[in-house]
């Protein structure tokens, strides 16, 4: 088949493969956007297309397949086929009718079947009972050839790095360092297997454990491709680079998303460094901003210090920082009430709003530290971008971003239940979002949903679309889909109940036993607010990011009676006293901005 005659037919399968997910191929076919047009067009250009994130992704990682030099992925053989059926198979494909490849004529090899555990396959087993007992859904064979003459072939000059095979490979290559350099012998068979595995990036390889690499779930059987291989002489497979992770996540059609590569990049790299950063909780935003311009910051291991506090960093003073910076953040550079969207200012430009958005993954990548005051529409938009975020959840979030009396007052319009002043209200409200539309109950959803848009996504647009430079892949390596994403406003989110099964306390005596109810009864007491407060004063941050805490007893008297606590533990150190006491002494401690202050090493 022609070159032609090849696009047509990838464009064919492709058009079949978007219409069985009930995606509306005519706009495709009207602008001819075939296989090699979408693999130049970026995301927001393709959904003018294909309008659903998850068709699009699938799209790429369709197409990724199609184009793959490195697998081949025949039609579905029968679970009765065995060795022979798979090994002439292997054949056809890649020597093709005529018996000749690269690597020579067919007859000049012996071939071999192993599996991905580097093992050889039975002649007996069929490939129902490989499934039976591996438990995967698809077997990846690597074809294993061997010549036929092996001793007139010239030695191969092997990469010094191998991949362990079994204890006999390993003599074989021992063996082998101690023969002399004209020696022209070499068997090439492990070799070629274990070489094959390592540019898949499977290390370590010993036919044991080390199998966390390689995904056990696949959709054919799948045979290395080692038309690459060049014998005699030095041999190599190509190393694809590895995925972006919006092309390697792929929706299951029955299931949760699934990595559909051997290798994907991912958002968390290696800590590489550690770099101690002082900064001074007086001018903490400014500070945090100018640091996190550093590109590779993220690749570093950081540790906190306070100026003038003598606090030391075991993750307890790093919480501190990120929930402070998060604190300052949205009471000076947001908008909205209950839920807030960034404010644009005319000091921050792309730079510094990539630098918020570096802090925002780092934070939630070291230590869990996520805004939950941000509005769940700027952080879909950031993470996932703006075509995932539905009008329904436009119009939910925009009613906790105004106050709880234009709440009450958009409630009551929409039911036509105004009466007296509340219609002047009505026309404030709509005036101070620049609505000059006169509202009736038939247009009063329309005009709610338009300045929801305005006010979430239009206005703070360029703020979010730097911030999701810097932080989008960390979020989506780390979220997967928009509900998991959702899901940390929940989890994280402290309430007493959560509060109470993170504590972890043995009291013995009877006082021991008071005081740990009466500090129980406390929390018990405590709104939202002051919840994330107290938690902020025991672990440093103000959402849930810790597995537990733990509560000791002292006995201090007079002027050195306190409760104490250490961040880093973190842990608290609870005084006897009477539930009137605690509570007059927690509330005291809380209500002073100097309980923050990290004034123990």
């Amino acid at each position: 088949m022609d070159s032609n005659g090849e696009e047509k037919e990838s464009s064919k399968s492709l058009y079949n493969f978007l219409q069985d997910r009930e995606v509306d191929v005519n706009k495709l076919k009207e602008k001819k956007i075939d296989c090699k047009v979408i693999l130049e067009m970026d995301d927001r250009e393709l959904s003018k297309f294909i309008p659903r994130y998850g068709d699009r992704v699938l799209v790429r990682s369709f197409l990724r397949k199609q184009n793959s030099p490195n697998t081949r992925n025949p039609k579905r053989k029968s679970k009765g086929a065995k060795k022979d059926e798979i090994i002439k198979l292997g054949k056809q494909i890649f020597f093709g009718k005529d018996g000749i490849s690269k690597l020579g004529s067919v007859a000049d090899f012996n071939f071999e079947i192993k599996n991905f555990e580097g093992e050889v396959v039975d002649d007996t087993f069929s490939v129902g009972d490989l499934y039976t007992a591996t438990g995967l859904t698809l077997l990846t064979f690597y074809i294993l050839l061997t010549p036929v003459e092996e001793e007139s072939l010239p030695k191969l000059s092997l990469p010094k790095k191998s991949v362990k095979i079994d204890e006999q490979h390993e003599k074989e290559q021992t063996d082998e360092k101690e023969q002399d350099e004209n020696d022209l012998t070499h068997s090439v068979g492990t070799d070629i297997i274990a070489e094959a595995m390592l540019s898949l990036g499977v290390a370590d390889f010993d036919g044991g454990d080390s199998l966390d690499s390689i995904p056990d779930f696949f959709e054919h059987i799948a045979f290395l491709e080692p038309e690459n291989i060049d014998v005699p002489g030095d041999f190599s497979l190509p190393v694809e680079e590895p995925a972006t992770l919006n092309e390697a996540l792929t929706q299951n059609q029955n299931g949760p998303m699934v990595l559909n590569d051997f290798r994907v990049s991912h958002p968390s790299p290696m800590m590489t460094e550690t770099q101690k950063i002082r900064v001074h909780r007086s001018d903490l935003l400014n500070d945090m901003i100018t640091i996190f311009k550093q590109q590779d910051i993220i690749q570093r291991k950081l540790m906190f210090e306070y100026v003038n506090e003598i606090g030391s960093d075991l993750d307890g003073v790093s919480r501190d920082v990120y929930s402070s910076f998060w604190i300052e953040f949205l009471r000076c550079s947001s908008e909205g009430e209950e839920c807030r969207v960034p404010a644009l200012n005319s000091r921050w430009q792309a730079d510094e709003w990539m630098s918020i958005g570096r802090i925002m993954a780092k934070g939630y990548q070291d230590h869990q530290i996520f805004p939950l005051q941000l509005s769940k529409v700027t952080t879909i938009v950031i993470a996932f971008g703006e075509e995932t975020v539905t009008s329904a959840d436009l119009f939910n979030y925009f009613l906790h971003f105004v106050s709880q009396t234009d709440r009450d007052l958009i409630q009551a319009a929409l039911k036509d239940d105004l009466k007296g002043e509340d219609k002047d209200e009505l026309l404030d409200l709509l005036e101070r979002f620049q609505c000059s539309i006169n509202p009736s109950k038939d247009n009063m959803k329309s005009i709610i949903d338009k300045i929801a848009h305005k006010e979430l996504i239009q206005k703070p647009k360029y703020a979010m679309d730097n911030m999701a430079i810097t932080c989008r892949e960390t979020f989506m390596g780390t979220f997967l889909s928009v509900d998991k994403l959702l899901e940390i406003y929940v989890n994280l989110e402290p309430t007493p109940r959560k509060f109470l099964k993170l504590l972890k306390v043995s009291p013995i005596t009877n006082a021991e036993n008071a005081s740990l109810r009466f500090f129980q009864q406390y929390v018990r007491g405590q709104n939202t607010e002051s919840l994330r407060k107290l938690l902020g004063f025991l672990t440093g941050s103000e959402t849930i990011t810790v597995p537990k805490i733990h509560i000791s007893f002292t006995q201090l008297e007079g002027f050195n009676r306190r409760h104490i606590a250490h961040t880093c533990g973190p842990s608290l150190e609870l005084t006897y006293s009477s539930y009137r006491e605690l509570r007059m002494e927690m509330d005291s401690i809380l209500s002073d901005d100097s309980c923050f202050v990290m004034n123990i090493a």
